[in-house]
């Protein structure tokens, strides 16, 4: 039995949320833990306490509540990319500036890429090959908004071929805040940038399905270089403006 009553200095719901987190980790992703009253029993709480701590589960994306027949309380798996956005939300809150997050991810960036260019996973490595290929339709004038959706896929198939998941959830966290500023901070109505990270980011891809990792290391420092220099530039510009509207 899992009773959840052995642990004073956290709150009833906090107990009880930790013994079904293990639960649901034990269980795995759509396995029946049992009716209202089964897990009342188990875990030995109340009513009140256990429903609190079933919204906080739901709200956690591991838990989900049916009612009426066949009903209960069923694990579930939380996806990556929705924990990602949460994490992101909270550096926002706390004042993250997209340069913070630029020099948190390349060494992360750096790993990804040496593992992924070595990685043997043949179902990853043919949808990374795959995406290339999307990738690579006619575009003369390409946009922000479309190299920026194809570089959420890219680093989807990336990081999967790199399977690596705790150096994945930190970067689709910090990938995560950076989209919600690059658009406006780096690559709106630049389009010399855009074909600048379109060219690196081709080159990239091509070390990595060649298997070259040095190659994708030094490429994706690249990458870094122009993005630090675009964020100088771009700090720069808002500086003179500011000092030319204070002159004013």
């Amino acid at each position: 039995m899992n009773s959840v009553r052995a642990q004073p200095s956290r709150t009833a719901v906090q107990r009880t949320a930790d013994a079904l987190r293990e639960e649901i980790l034990q269980a795995g992703d759509g396995a029946r833990l049992g009716s209202e009253d089964d897990l009342l029993t188990r875990l030995s709480v109340s009513r009140p306490t256990l429903r609190q701590t079933a919204r906080l589960l739901e709200q956690e994306q591991l838990l989900r509540v049916r009612r009426g027949v066949n009903g209960g309380y069923y694990a579930c798996t939380p996806d990556a990319g929705a924990v990602a956005d949460v994490a992101a939300f909270h550096l926002r809150m706390r004042g993250t500036t997209l340069r913070e997050t630029v020099s948190a991810s390349f060494p992360l960036l750096e790993f990804t890429m040496r593992r992924a260019a070595r990685g043997e996973g043949a179902t990853a490595r043919a949808e990374f090959e795959s995406a290339l290929e999307r990738f690579a339709g006619p575009d003369d004038e390409p946009s922000a908004a479309r190299m920026l959706r194809d570089e959420s896929e890219f680093m989807n198939r990336l990081l999967a071929l790199a399977a690596n998941p705790p150096v994945e959830l930190f970067l689709r966290t910090l990938y995560a805040f950076g989209l919600t500023h690059t658009t406006d901070a780096i690559f709106a109505d630049r389009p010399a940038r855009v074909r600048e990270w379109l060219i690196q980011r081709e080159r990239l891809a091509q070390a990595i399905v060649e298997r070259d990792a040095e190659m994708a290391v030094l490429l994706g420092r690249r990458r870094r270089e122009l993005i630090e220099r675009w964020l100088d530039e771009d700090l720069g510009t808002r500086v003179d403006e500011e000092l030319s509207r204070a002159a004013g």
